[in-house]
């Protein structure tokens, strides 16, 4: 925790406590929190479990505000533990910090170069809108990491762990009005208060989209829960319906969070589910069209007179053009490098569908993504793209997402993002006319 602290650079005063050292990593150690000189905000507390509720009464005494419990022993263990917990809610309650965790990975927040997540190493990227709340410290660690891979850029990640104290309740109130994010997304095996999730889940999704993977799905996968965070049994099929009516998104996989929400990078919502592709591949063409309609989006002929146009400028660029109906298939042109074809039969297809994404061989460069931007500005709505050779094009992902242009290195993903694109959109204008527009930006 240290040094995850010292690498990231945290700008703010540390205090290391230890009763019987006298400096750690260049830092004077004081015996306890009290003995800090000046105000203490948060307190990492890295103890036995037993320990804990001494430290926190300390903290109390300091007027410390937050501690953040990352040790474990209590209500995933055993009644023991239990009722270690339930003494820790009591001190919060009673004038104490309040409490994330016990079992607890900790925060992430770049803009204050804060780290106890992301361990071993420093985290240094700019901050960004996807809020993250995980009741698991693998799936915390590994979202953003996964996540900044894919383009996901972070205001603020807790693993909440036990929630012995603070809850998902608490924190969904505090996403919604924090002006820093974008989308709320997360991990949960249980809730401690099912009907006030469904009223601040509902909340929130009529301001952001929320993303949600909810594990423990299976029998298996309760009892395991149980044993890892002290959650309880919840039915799964009465949780996701109830869910459908807050408008939270429900992934089902790691894979899904992290692609769902790099689909809610883009500025735009849809304002159908009508899908354009422009691609140079049959066989991703074929694949995109399977995906799209297993999604329940439509891939319409484009009207006559769209195609008559797309034909007429294609034909002055290549001697084979596959179709022109949707997809258009602009077949191996001569210039195969140059990304102006596909954002020319693309900037027609728009004005006829609510989406669009091309796949394309074109090296993806920052003159590529500049024209993706302006012509998904221009018509106000979506526009993914799927690189030709995704391996070699890492980066592009990357930053491509990171900068509202969604990119993936297979059709179905993207696809999959699409559908929750829609979904979204068709679930606030159904239920709140009078704060939605298709516009996010």
């Amino acid at each position: 925790i240290m040094q995850s602290i010292t690498w990231n650079r945290y700008p703010g005063k540390v205090y290391p406590i230890n009763p019987r050292e006298k400096e750690i990593m260049g830092l004077p150690v004081y015996p306890s929190v009290e003995a800090v000189p000046g105000n203490v905000d948060v307190a990492f507390i890295a103890l036995a479990a037993a320990a804990v509720p001494g430290v926190l009464r300390e903290c109390r005494r300091k007027g410390v505000k937050f501690a953040v419990v990352h040790s474990s022993g209590f209500g995933e263990l055993n009644e023991a533990g239990k009722k270690l917990e339930q003494e820790m809610t009591g001190i919060a309650r009673d004038g104490g910090p309040r409490v994330i965790g016990a079992n607890s990975m900790g925060v992430y927040s770049p803009r204050s170069s804060l780290n106890t997540v992301i361990t071993y190493e420093a985290v240094q990227h700019e901050p960004g809108g996807v809020a993250f709340i995980g009741q698991s410290g693998w799936a915390t660690e590994n979202y953003v990491r996964l996540g900044l891979e894919q383009g996901l850029r972070f205001s603020k990640v807790v693993s909440i762990g036990n929630q012995c104290d603070l809850t998902i309740e608490d924190f969904f109130p505090y996403f919604a009005s924090d002006s820093e994010t974008r989308m709320v997304t997360g991990y949960l095996e249980d809730v401690k208060r099912p009907g006030e999730f469904l009223q601040v889940a509902r909340k929130l999704s009529a301001k952001k989209p929320v993303i949600l993977w909810k594990a423990s799905r299976t029998p298996a996968g309760m009892r395991v829960a149980a044993s890892h965070t002290g959650s309880m049994a919840t039915d799964q099929a009465v949780f996701e319906a109830a869910l459908k009516k807050t408008g939270v998104i429900m992934a089902t996989n790691m894979k899904e969070l992290v692609d769902i929400a790099a689909g809610f990078t883009c500025p735009f919502l849809p304002g159908g589910d009508r899908v354009g592709l422009v691609v140079n591949s049959g066989g991703v063409g074929t694949a995109s069209a399977d995906a799209i309609e297993a999604a329940g989006l439509k891939l319409d002929l484009l009207p006559e007179q769209a195609q008559r146009e797309i034909y007429d400028y294609l034909k002055g660029l290549t001697p084979l053009i596959p179709s022109v109906v949707n997809p258009v298939d602009v077949g191996w042109l001569p210039q195969w490098r140059d990304v102006v074809p596909y954002v020319t039969c693309l900037d027609i297809m728009l004005r006829h569908v609510d989406m669009g994404m091309i796949m394309s061989f074109t090296p993806l460069d920052g003159e590529v993504l500049s024209k993706l931007k302006d012509l998904r500005d221009k018509h106000k709505k979506p526009v993914f793209i799927i690189p030709g050779h995704p391996t070699t094009e890492k980066k592009a992902i990357d930053l491509f997402s990171a900068d509202g242009v969604p990119t993936y290195v297979y059709p179905e993903d993207a696809v999959k993002a699409m559908a929750a694109l829609w979904r979204y959109a068709r679930w606030r204008n159904d239920t709140s006319p009078d704060t939605v527009s298709k516009s996010r930006g």
